[in-house]
């Protein structure tokens, strides 16, 4: 499953860095994983864990629709799972989760 079909990462990352100021440039680093697979998730969570040791919060911002209803579940909820259960460990005191939703899920859900 390609889990970044329109979009761009390295768009998205200047778009933060524009936002929180030149001086955030060497603190936002992409960081590309497919939340649907295991072996992806303990990858990434490797390299923080050698760059950082520990992390302030995390932004969950996976999500779509797609390939049958077995793999949106697999995108939508157990790769936000998989991802919190990982990195929840190496999460300072006081660190938070965001979780982003689409904005489709809102317009399902009315229907």
């Amino acid at each position: 499953m390609k889990t970044l079909k329109h979009c761009n990462p390295q768009t998205a990352v200047d778009g933060v860095v524009s936002k929180l100021g030149a001086g955030f440039k060497e603190r936002v680093k992409l960081l590309v994983l497919d939340v649907t697979s295991d072996a992806s998730v303990q990858t990434a969570l490797a390299v923080v864990k050698k760059e950082h040791g520990k992390i302030h919060g995390l932004v969950n911002n996976a999500g779509g629709m797609g390939g049958g209803p077995k793999n949106t579940i697999d995108l939508n909820l157990y790769g936000v799972k998989r991802v919190c259960e990982a990195f929840a460990p190496i999460m300072e005191d006081g660190g938070r989760i965001v979780q982003v939703a689409m904005e489709g899920a809102k317009v399902a859900m009315f229907q």
